[in-house]
């Protein structure tokens, strides 16, 4: 009995040698599942004006917290390519160099009390950097995704902050256009 189309498992490089070889199964081929909705309903490039300005000011704020103590220069912010195909998302890294251990290490303990206290679901690896990772968002509460990476690399003495918020669903278009790229 075949099931399916026979031609699909026959020109299959996997199954067609599995039919051949045992031709008592019955072998049936799925359709591949369509792509995954888009995390966001499409954004107008108008709708993006105040986004870097809002970033920015919620990335300022967000310092206090995950670098208590640790002077940071200005936050800069750009685009990055976002989740999917068309969509973009707004990132910072803000670092400073020749941080003291000890200082460090207490803004880093500092920034995981206060987002698990905000609520982010955080991570603090106990290998490697030290380091504290957090994310929240990305929900129907809470559409907008955001991460957030704080890392001290010892060697360095370098403190760094990285911060990133999106996806926004603009078009292929205007995605390119806001990452720079030529169309």
């Amino acid at each position: 009995m075949t099931t399916g189309d026979g031609e699909a498992v026959a020109g299959d490089a996997f199954f067609g040698v599995v039919r051949r070889r045992h031709p008592d199964l019955d072998i049936v081929l799925l359709p591949p599942q369509p792509p995954e909705e888009p995390p966001a309903e499409r954004v107008r490039a108008a709708d993006l004006v105040d986004v870097p300005a809002r970033f920015d000011a919620e990335l300022t704020e967000l310092l206090g917290d995950v670098a208590a103590g640790i002077p940071l220069p200005r936050v800069r912010s750009r685009w990055t390519p976002g989740a999917v195909t068309g969509s973009v998302a707004r990132e910072a890294l803000v670092a400073a160099e020749g941080v003291d251990a000890v200082a460090a290490t207490r803004a880093l303990a500092a920034a995981e009390r206060s987002l698990t206290g905000a609520g982010w679901h955080v991570l603090a690896p106990g290998d490697g950097l030290p380091r504290v990772l957090a994310g929240r968002g990305g929900t129907e509460e809470e559409p907008l995704r955001r991460e957030v990476q704080v890392v001290h690399v010892e060697a360095r003495g370098r403190y760094a902050v990285t911060y990133r918020c999106g996806s926004y669903l603009v078009g292929t278009g205007t995605a390119r256009g806001l990452l720079g790229e030529r169309p």
